[in-house]
């Protein structure tokens, strides 16, 4: 290659043979950074995951890049060495080749040929044949990583090594920027993959409400302490049994005098158990386990790994107060990344059903901001009145809470408040507990 560049030969040769040699050597180092090039940006494209699924299945080539994807910069460095080296190269044997063919202006000439070359034949379109083909490109030039890991890996450590050294000189470390992916990226990834077909919309909703664990609290997904059902500690067996029925469930809160004073959980299997071995035992005092107390503001991501670790299926959960707040179970917190669970014995209750032109029917317990979603209003702004402060000290989640926060106190069936375009009248109470009421829309 020197020889070539020179002009100095080793053997006498006619000056054209030389120069066709010399144009062959050009395309060959226009190949070679085609090479490095849809290389570099194939090993970035595809993910570690994908290379580890392939390596399971067979592909023993992809062992190689496997064990880069935790040291990337290695091979990358190796690859830039190799494909700078060939370039800077490439530039100047088409200045010796059109210097040759054009006395006048050759220079010129070759630098802008062999620039348009570089960027077009050994960049943008190998490059972007990576990033569409990138598994196909790294199985098929396995044999070219290797090659270029064995020539050009000890030097491309010595210029990172370098390259390290005056970036500490103006401040930068390395464990100072971890190579780490963020929740976001995934995210966009997740969303990206949504848009392409490749993952599912129902998919995407449960990993999203995977992420979405960490910032979620028992408060958030409880069964409120006005839904629970509860029994009495001196309740005997047969009525304990015909509570199980009718509720549908299988663990049950066991309290004493009032229900902030849970003292245990019974299980369906202990009460039917005793029930057919007939057992003198009365009440169902003697078969209650002890209750798993969280408080309201505890992690659900928390609360899920310490019910899997004490094989538990429920916890009581308390306000700051200490008072029974509400409960949550396994189910609850699995509904939030599957969504609701259904079975043979629940029954399906619509929160909004509209009966008329701008006129819904609506539970109580619905979250605030899943009506104002549906129904595309904001009734924290609808509802302001004039001598209320300039932002509300939101202290609740349903429109039951927004009710009670708007009246100060609790309503009476048939109770109407709201404005001209907002009228909210409450249909059905049940005990303390709004439980429907009917919005009216205006035109």
């Amino acid at each position: 290659m020197l020889y070539l560049i020179s002009g100095e030969y080793p053997v006498e040769m006619d000056d054209n043979l030389y120069q066709i040699i010399r144009i062959q050597g050009l395309f060959l180092l226009l190949i070679l950074s085609a090479l490095f090039s849809v290389l570099e940006v194939s090993f970035l494209t595809v993910s570690k995951s994908k290379l580890k699924s392939l390596y399971d299945i067979g592909y023993q080539r992809a062992k190689i890049y496997l064990d880069y994807k935790d040291k990337p910069e290695e091979l990358i460095q190796s690859i830039l060495v190799g494909n700078n080296l060939v370039n800077i190269i490439a530039a100047v044997l088409s200045t010796v080749v059109f210097s040759k063919l054009l006395s006048d202006g050759g220079a010129t000439v070759a630098a802008i040929t062999a620039s348009l070359g570089i960027i077009i034949f050994g960049e943008i379109i190998p490059k972007t044949f990576g990033s569409y083909r990138g598994e196909k490109v790294l199985f098929i030039l396995s044999w070219f990583t290797s090659f270029v890991l064995f020539i050009f890996k000890p030097l491309s450590r010595l210029l990172g090594g370098f390259s390290m050294f005056f970036l500490r000189v103006f401040g930068f470390k390395k464990e100072d920027y971890p190579a780490s992916i963020s929740l976001e990226e995934v995210k966009a990834v997740m969303e990206m993959g949504e848009e392409h077909g490749s993952i599912e919309e129902e998919e995407t909703k449960m990993i999203h409400g995977v992420f979405s664990l960490g910032q979620t609290y028992a408060y958030e997904v409880m069964v409120p302490r006005v839904d629970m059902v509860a029994l009495e500690v001196n309740t005997d067996y047969a009525e304990a049994l015909n509570t199980f029925v009718e509720s549908g469930h299988t663990r049950l809160p066991i309290y004493e005098d009032t229900i902030d004073n849970i003292i245990g959980v019974v299980h369906s299997n202990d009460v039917l158990r005793n029930l057919v071995l007939k057992n003198e035992i009365k009440s169902i005092r003697e078969i209650i386990r002890e209750p798993y107390i969280i408080p309201e503001t505890k992690r659900v991501d928390e609360l899920l790994k310490e019910l899997k670790e004490l094989k538990l299926a429920m916890a009581i959960v308390v306000d700051e107060y200490g008072g029974i707040a509400g409960l949550v179970t396994i189910e609850d917190i699995v509904e939030e990344i599957v969504g609701d669970i259904k079975d043979e014995f629940d029954k399906e209750e619509p929160e909004i059903v509209p009966t008329g032109e701008n006129q819904f029917i609506v539970q109580g317990k619905i979250l605030l901001n899943d009506l104002e979603e549906q129904l595309g209003i904001n009734f924290r702004v609808i509802m302001k009145s004039e001598d209320e402060e300039e932002e509300w000290q939101e202290e609740f989640n349903t429109l039951a809470g927004f009710i009670y926060a708007k009246l100060g106190r609790f309503p009476k069936v048939g109770e109407v408040l709201g404005n001209d375009i907002l009228k909210i009248e409450v249909l059905e109470v049940k005990g303390r507990r709004i439980y429907k009421v009917k919005i009216y829309l205006s035109n």
